[in-house]
């Protein structure tokens, strides 16, 4: 025999067990701590393969301006990135510029963020894609160069069939690269400046005096349109930092906020030298841009050239270290693809986006995510005949407008904490940061507004509209669900005691119960009225989602643990009111859908005679987007249970 309280400590130590595996789950991440820097850093040095050479291509010849442009760039990149920093100090269970935005500036600002974010992680995909096909076709006869945008569509399918079968991104191989990356980049910058380090001065003075007859020939207002122009194509193309702060979150490195900071400022720094540096040996080295040919290519086969190598040999220089490049490109598209689905999930989880997206099982995020990002990704390449300058505009606006968004939010944090150490400083970087953001963001809608911009601003609006329509879309879904529960409100208790332990041979009615009171009692009062007497236990279940909403770690959990287990108490207490033996499991995970087939089969296993029941929303006129708003969940978790031999019941609640 089993007392009631040795039943209610036993659902407590459960229920405890369950938060203590949901925020292992947490914590655990899908990189290891041992290779997430590789991903990490791949995704903030992937644009050195295209960076600089848009920015020196954006200033039409004006190359005097180039050193100047390289140099004020990698104080943008340090300053942004020293900045955004905070963000995810701030946020560090994950949720990058979209949650600091909700949190911070309001859910309808952070709707914007989010929808920005998501056209981004899109972008990336595409965009590195291309970059790495165009570096490959540098090496190839210019007869060859018309299949370049097939040859990306064709990596791209295959990269979103690897990823749509659920394999698991193992970065040991391409820490290797990375690390050959880093030593052969960083060897060649030294040897490139240090061989003609003698002519830095003449270099200088000869962009000043270049400069200088520009302004006088042309006027100041001409000059500084062009060195915007390539300041804000260039710029725009060192923006992977919230690609690689949202890879972190996926990572053991968030368990530490120092060696989290570490990281990100070890990417941003080398990512504003090797900016600074690639400009520089631009101009050193005289590159001058060739067709159809990237001209980092160019750059390599000149050094290499000086050398004395034979044409076979510095044939062979430069294509590996552009193999290099490829190979991190095509790393951070790779990681474009685990992390995108990500920003997904969270929005469907504040109900911007379908909920069937919030759960992280193959087949809603992991396999749905991926489609839909794959498709737009190969969209995009199509549209654009993977033209890496296109992309680019498309990509760096939504980058900064995210990147402003966020430090407005930190603007506004800090003004409501004037009271804590460091205030004064964070306040002041945040406006910085702040100012640097929307200048890029403002010049380059207004600059490349008529070279493809207007079409990342129709995208981007389209995408938040889309939002807005399923936020309310589910408020109006809410609403019919609170007069349900209303219903249900005042239903009076029995005056009964059941017995206080569960008959293991009994006919078992489990309930799955969700945050509505009113669908739980309308399947149980259903099961009741249909089946008399016949059942002898009653267990009602719960799952809640833990991974992207609890940004306040262990104290948010215990708070989501108490809400659910007084909504489980209710149930349980009712039926025993009645004579009715009844009891409850609570559970915790980033998959809802996961945690309830699990513990279906724990159930089975105690109790061989259960079946299921839940409820599911049924609309006066239903339709194709109904059916894709509501009930996915609840038709996943039927269609695992009865592959496991399981019986569960779907009963109709009319709203």
């Amino acid at each position: 025999m089993v007392d009631n309280s040795r039943v209610s400590e036993i659902k407590k130590t459960n229920s405890d067990l369950s938060v203590n595996r949901a925020s292992e789950r947490m914590t655990s991440g899908v990189f290891s701590a041992d290779y997430a820097w590789v991903a990490v850093g791949a995704c903030g040095l992937a644009s050195i393969a295209f960076g600089p050479e848009l920015a020196f291509m954006a200033l039409e010849g004006s190359t005097n301006l180039l050193i100047f442009l390289g140099i004020l760039t990698g104080i943008c990149i340090l300053l942004v990135s020293f900045t955004y920093f905070r963000v995810t100090e701030l946020f560090p269970k994950g949720g990058g510029g979209y949650a600091m935005t909700s949190q911070l500036l309001g859910p309808y600002v952070g709707v914007i963020a989010g929808a920005a974010l998501l056209v981004d992680y899109v972008l990336m995909v595409a965009m590195s894609i291309s970059a790495a096909s165009y570096l490959v076709f540098s090496f190839v006869p210019a007869a060859w160069k018309n299949f370049q945008m097939w040859v990306a569509l064709l990596l791209m399918f295959g990269m979103m069939l690897f990823h749509m079968q659920g394999r698991r991104l193992y970065l040991k191989p391409f820490k290797w690269f990375f690390i050959v990356f880093l030593l052969a980049h960083l060897a060649f910058i030294l040897v490139g400046i240090s061989d003609h380090f003698q002519y830095v001065g003449e270099i200088i003075d000869r962009s000043l005096l270049g400069t200088q007859a520009e302004i006088n020939s042309m006027g100041w207002l001409f000059v500084l349109a062009i060195f915007a122009k390539g300041f804000f194509l260039g710029g725009g193309t060192y923006t992977g930092l919230e690609a690689a702060s949202d890879c972190i979150q996926l990572s053991r490195y968030r368990q530490s906020t120092e060696r989290r900071k570490q990281l990100l400022v070890y990417v941003a720094c080398a990512l504003a030298f090797a900016a600074a540096s690639f400009s520089t040996l631009y101009l050193l080295w005289d590159v001058k841009p060739e067709p159809l040919r990237a001209l980092n290519a160019v750059l390599f086969e000149t050094v290499l050239e000086r050398f004395g190598w034979s044409s076979f040999w510095v044939q062979i220089g430069a294509m590996f270290l552009i193999s290099l490049e490829v190979s991190v490109l095509f790393l951070a598209a790779h990681v474009g693809f685990r992390v995108g689905p990500r920003v997904l999930s969270t929005m469907a989880i504040d109900s911007c986006l379908p909920h069937q997206f919030r759960y992280l099982s193959d087949r809603f995020v992991t396999r749905n995510g991926i489609v839909v990002m794959g498709f737009f990704a190969c969209l995009a390449i199509y549209l654009s005949q993977a033209n890496i300058r296109y992309l680019v505009i498309l990509f760096s606006i939504n980058v900064f407008l995210v990147f402003s968004l966020s430090m407005a939010g930190l603007i506004v944090y800090w003004l409501k904490h004037r009271d804590e150490a460091g205030s004064l400083s964070g306040f002041c970087f945040a406006m910085m940061g702040f100012v640097v953001s929307s200048t890029i963001l403002l010049g380059t809608v207004i600059t490349q507004f008529s070279q493809g911009g207007w079409i990342t601003i129709v995208v981007t609006t389209a995408v938040v509209a889309v939002c807005f329509w399923i936020r309310q879309q589910y408020r109006m879904a809410r609403k019919k669900i609170a007069v349900v529960d209303e219903s249900f409100a005042n239903i009076p208790y029995g005056s009964e005691q059941a017995a206080n332990e569960l008959d293991p041979n009994g006919r078992t009615a489990v309930f799955v119960v969700g945050r509505s009171r009113g669908s739980g009692m309308h399947a149980f009062l259903w099961v009741q009225r249909m089946f008399p007497g016949h059942f002898t236990n009653f267990i009602f279940v719960k799952a809640r989602t833990v991974d992207a909403q609890a940004y306040g770690g262990r104290e948010a959990m215990e708070a989501m643990r108490v809400d659910a287990s007084v909504s489980l108490s209710f149930f349980v207490n009712f039926c025993r009111s009645h004579g009715l033996r009844a009891m409850s499991y609570l559970r915790f995970g980033t998959d809802a859908v996961d945690e309830l087939t699990a513990l279906a089969q724990e159930i089975n296993q105690s109790y061989p005679n259960a079946i299921f029941f839940t409820s599911k929303l049924v609309f006066e006129q239903e339709n194709l987007l109904t059916r894709m708003l509501h009930n996915q969940a609840v038709l996943e978790l039927q269609r695992r249970l009865h592959n496991a031999g399981q019986q569960m019941v779907i009963l109709p609640m009319k709203v």
